[in-house]
């Protein structure tokens, strides 16, 4: 990770230099800003070498966050019990930050005119890992029409939203 010296030896303001890399991964909706954010933070610390990678908030957490190869993961979620255990595992004591909030939308298609509203435990049947095949496994009066799915990777803090 990055490092901290200080140079005050020649009178001089020097200030505390930062140097080294600095190793990011995780949420796909927080990588736009993690980049903005460590481009403007290289500038002001050229020593320092940020490395971003773009892995979902879960493979972020699971792949390299708690197995200690990543100074930051991003999230667009809250850690999980399951991740919170390995990194606990691997000794990676970590500290939650709020940088942001954003809106998860959810839609669907205009012929399903079925559908005028789903609860969140509806929306779960059909994101978990198991999902729903059809509508009518998702409430008896929906027809039996499959269900297509679009949306975010397996691994994205959005998938785990349900």
């Amino acid at each position: 990770g990055c490092t901290q010296s200080s140079d005050g030896g020649d009178g001089s303001d020097g200030g505390d230099e930062l140097s080294g890399p600095i190793n990011i991964a995780g949420s796909s909706t927080v990588f736009p800003l993690m980049s903005a954010i460590m481009e403007d933070f290289a500038e002001e610390h050229p020593g320092v070498d940020p490395d971003i990678s773009s892995t979902g908030s879960g493979g972020g957490f699971s792949n390299f966050f708690c197995t200690g190869d990543t100074d930051f993961n991003n999230a667009s979620r809250p850690i999980q019990p399951a991740e919170e255990e390995l990194c606990a595992e691997n000794g990676v004591e970590y500290i939650e930050l709020i940088a942001a909030t954003d809106a998860l939308t959810v839609v669907v298609n205009p012929d399903a005119d079925w559908i005028d509203s789903l609860t969140t435990e509806e929306l779960a049947q059909i994101w978990k890992s198991d999902p729903a095949q059809t509508w009518d496994e998702v409430r008896d009066e929906f027809p039996n029409e499959e269900i297509n799915r679009f949306g975010a990777a397996d691994t994205s803090g959005t998938y785990d939203y349900f």
